[in-house]
């Protein structure tokens, strides 16, 4: 017969045992539900930045082209300048709360991404500025669609260097939920490699504290039968 203290001592072995196999079953569900929150983070990142900010610039950027065209083809026919006031209050009706709503949410957006925003902005407001000039006749034609088209090409280039920045920072947002992938996985591996050690180790607690000890009383039980 075991002594009490052998035998709480074994208790106290198994539930040390078992709350260090639950413990990291508890680590292992925090660490799956920790990487999960990061992939939807950097997937919502990668979504938000690969997708709604450059729709949003495309679709300015071909509306201003289309003005300016429009103001150009009207040049010779100006009977048509009130026709294409109307096609560009329609066009800046449709692309202008979302250009808007995106220069808002600046503010929280990366440094580079923020100052190329704001460039955008300033280039979009002097072509619009131009573009009002041309309209109204301020001046010889000539010169005011000379600026128009200037200022055209300079919105063009800070608009494409602003998705520039932003493709950059969709490869930026891509590579780190592919190292939170790996990171996680290897932790789960390592912890899962943990937890199996750690049943081996109970099983062979089990083995040496029960096991080996019923064992033996077993062959010393047969060997007083036989004599």
């Amino acid at each position: 017969m075991l002594h009490p203290f052998k035998r709480r001592s074994f208790a106290v072995d198994m539930l040390l045992a078992f709350a260090v196999i639950v413990g990291m079953c508890g680590l292992a569900g925090w660490m799956v539900s920790a990487m999960a929150q990061r992939l939807v983070s950097d997937t919502r990142d990668a979504v938000w930045e690969a997708g709604v900010p450059p729709t949003y610039v495309h679709d300015l950027i071909d509306a201003q082209w289309r003005n300016h065209f429009d103001i150009v083809a009207a040049l010779d026919e100006p009977n048509q300048f009130g026709k294409v006031r109307e096609s560009i209050a329609a066009r800046r009706q449709a692309v202008e709360p979302n250009w808007s709503g995106l220069v808002q949410l600046s503010v929280d957006f990366p440094p580079d991404i923020r100052k190329a925003i704001v460039d955008t902005e300033q280039a979009l407001q002097q072509a619009a500025e131009a573009m009002g000039a041309t309209l109204a006749g301020q001046g010889d034609r000539k010169a005011l669609l000379a600026r128009q088209t200037e200022r055209m090409m300079r919105l063009a280039e800070t608009s494409a260097t602003m998705l520039d920045i932003m493709r950059s920072r969709i490869q930026l947002v891509s590579a780190r939920a592919e190292v939170t992938v790996r990171e996680s996985l290897m932790r789960l591996l390592i912890l899962g490699l943990l937890i199996i050690a750690s049943l081996v180790g109970a099983f062979v607690l089990l083995y040496a504290r029960i096991v080996r000890p019923v064992s033996r009383l077993s062959a010393i039980m047969t060997a007083l039968r036989s004599g």
